[in-house]
């Protein structure tokens, strides 16, 4: 049988209209809800709004996340990287884009702090890669990054709106040993 999960927040009332978003006040709640309902993968969610004091991001909410995992028998292999699409680093002017991406380099060593293996970048929305300066950009800092991914053992996959033959030659530019494509269906 395979392991059975879900998208952290789906599991909680909706927020803000949105059915994807970190639940603030459910987070704990949602990993007892998982476990009654035989769910063992949670996809955590990381948002812009509140970066920082997502527990994903903190010693102590590591500790706390840690601890429900193994109390609930729950793992977290992946996590949804909204963050990214919210604040694409790529798209800021220099100042900013330092920032967001150090922010990123702190979501790869938290990730990796408590054995999430799967980053899913989303190239969608407000994260759409809109022209080749962007692209180039993001290139630059997903090599700066590599080293950082192979320390941890993540990987990185991209949604993406690119049509098919844009989205070959995009990721045919990275490794694919830390980048690959994530396929929704």
């Amino acid at each position: 049988m395979f392991p059975i999960g879900f998208i952290q927040g789906r599991l909680s009332p909706i927020i803000d209209g949105k059915i994807q978003a970190f639940p603030w006040k459910y987070w704990k709640k949602e990993f007892e809800i998982a476990s009654k309902l035989g769910f063992s993968l949670i996809e955590w969610t990381l948002d812009q709004k509140g970066l920082h004091k997502n527990p994903l991001m903190t010693y102590h909410g590591q500790r706390e996340i840690a601890i429900l995992m193994k109390e609930y028998n729950i793992s977290i292999p992946s996590l949804t990287g909204d963050c990214f699409m919210q604040s694409p680093f790529y798209k800021s002017n220099f100042n900013l884009r330092k920032t967001l991406v150090k922010d990123f380099q702190k979501v790869i060593k938290s990730c990796g702090q408590l054995n999430v293996k799967i980053i899913i970048f989303p190239l969608v929305d407000n994260g759409s890669i809109e022209n080749k300066d962007q692209e180039n950009i993001l290139l630059d800092v997903l090599s700066l990054v590599e080293s950082e991914l192979m320390k941890y053992d993540i990987k990185i996959a991209f949604d993406s709106d690119f049509p098919p033959k844009k989205l070959n030659s995009f990721i045919d530019k990275l490794s694919s040993q830390y980048f690959g494509i994530n396929y929704d269906i």
